[in-house]
């Protein structure tokens, strides 16, 4: 992504992104955070258990931003970085020769390496079970 776009692209506070996105209600926790550089934010992140993927910049398309499988984030410093969506649901449909009414329901489940790259995408269909005997 160059640094035109990245101008013109939608950012985030922190605040914003650590409340809405990773669940975080703790005030005094979100004001510890909310003061942090991102490779501040990484290692007090690590130390809590929450469990954040920052991405480079170099692996991140508009198209990402765009579809929210990524997210910028500026931090206390005002400097942008990219996240990966912790809540990205995507709402595909699913070809299937299976009965539809059998279906319960369909998650995709989405692993990424450190460097925030999809690594692979699993498809899980949950079918309702048959009563009869």
């Amino acid at each position: 992504m160059e640094k035109k776009e990245l101008k013109i692209c939608h950012k985030m506070d922190l605040k914003h992104f650590l409340v809405n996105y990773c669940q975080i209600d703790n005030e005094k926790l979100l004001d510890e955070l909310c003061h942090l550089s991102h490779k501040e934010l990484k290692e007090a992140c690590f130390l809590y258990g929450i469990d954040l993927i920052r991405t480079s910049f170099e692996y991140v398309s508009k198209e990402q931003i765009m579809t929210g499988v990524i997210i910028l984030v500026n931090d206390a410093f005002g400097n942008p970085a990219p996240y990966v969506n912790p809540n990205r649901i995507l709402n595909n449909e699913l070809e299937t020769e299976l009965d539809v009414s059998l279906i319960t329901s369909v998650s995709l489940e989405y692993k990424f390496d450190k460097k925030g790259r999809q690594k692979s995408l699993k498809r899980k269909v949950k079918l309702r079970k048959d009563d009869r005997k």
